[in-house]
């Protein structure tokens, strides 16, 4: 079995707490879970986009369980636009009940965004990078909110799925 290998990333809130993980590792990621609310009976799908005028889809090198249109994470889904380099939806499913970290969190830093390697064709990852936004006027956000995935039974799973928002192909430019 392959050793999982975390990333301390080194943000702390006023409290000291450590706010996230990130993994370099994103194949064994389920994403969004389109029978969450239920049973299969009562579901709801990622949307599906066929031929869509504004672009391509970036294909998932590494294709999760929700197909190769989709890039899986912690509790969500993205669908990304190859040529725009830019999301055309995310899904997430959020657990209140099991999202601690979303009940009590203080500000943070600056944030740390990494590309997702599973895009990667060649050279080309189909995302912009931290120059394509250096002195720009814009800004990084997260079309999953920080905090909406980071759910689960321990501590370890919450703040991963936290990291996981930290890729720039989930990013909203404002």
């Amino acid at each position: 079995m392959e050793e999982r290998k975390l990333i301390l990333i080194n943000e702390f809130n006023r409290n000291e707490k450590l706010l996230y993980l990130k993994e370099e590792n994103l194949s064994d990621r389920k994403g969004y879970d389109e029978n969450f609310l239920g049973t299969k009976n009562f579901s709801i799908r990622l949307p599906v986009l066929e031929d869509f005028k504004f672009g391509s889809i970036a294909k998932n090198q590494q294709p999760g369980s929700n197909g190769n249109n989709y890039l899986d994470y912690t509790h969500f889904s993205v669908m990304h636009n190859k040529k725009y380099k830019l999301p055309y939806f995310t899904a997430v499913n959020n657990d209140g009940d099991l999202n601690y970290l979303a009940m009590d969190h203080d500000e943070r830093n600056g944030d740390n965004w990494d590309q997702d390697y599973r895009l990667k064709i060649g050279t080309d990852f189909y995302q912009f990078d931290d120059e394509d936004y250096y002195k720009s006027g814009l800004q990084k956000g997260h079309m999953v909110r920080y905090f909406d995935p980071s759910w689960g039974n321990t501590e370890e799973i919450q703040k991963i799925a936290i990291g996981d928002t930290f890729f720039i192909q989930i990013l909203a430019l404002r």
